[in-house]
């Protein structure tokens, strides 16, 4: 996605959700449009994240709407060793609100925020580096 289309995306949907990823690499995003997602080390995950202490299967993000037309996640343990946090907390299963912290493991930490939480620009700069950067970074996003 060029810097172009990015910045057309927030003018159009400023409610659409991004999982911003900071690691020791730095800070990318992905655009969440999918109706679910794998999030491990596996080359199939959808979500692959390459970190020794995140499983192969880690965990999967499954979108759900809800009465007003908007969707969002809900995020899901599947086999990871290392743990999976939400603001803090342990947990197996949780429903993501944006400005929700995750970490998977102890080392690779993100949120869930709208383009209209981060701004325009700020979101538009963080998928044009995710997609200029993707295929050497810790963080790739492959469609199912």
């Amino acid at each position: 996605m060029n810097l172009q289309a990015t910045d057309t995306l927030a003018e159009l949907y400023p409610d659409s959700l991004l999982l911003v990823l900071e690691d020791a690499h730095g800070q990318r995003a992905v655009l969440l449009t999918e109706a679910q997602y794998s999030v491990g080390r596996a080359p199939e995950a959808t979500l692959r994240i390459f970190d020794r202490f995140v499983s192969r299967e880690h965990a999967t993000l499954v979108r759900e709407g809800d009465y007003r037309g908007r969707y969002r996640y809900q995020l899901n343990l599947a086999k990871g060793r290392n743990g999976l946090f939400v603001n803090g907390r342990a947990v197996t299963t949780c429903t993501l609100y944006p400005g929700d912290t995750i970490g998977f493991g102890p080392d690779v930490k993100a949120t869930l925020e709208t383009i209209s939480r981060l701004g325009q620009d700020h979101a538009a700069a963080l998928l044009a580096h995710t997609s200029e950067a993707s295929e050497q970074t810790l963080f790739q996003t492959r469609i199912l």
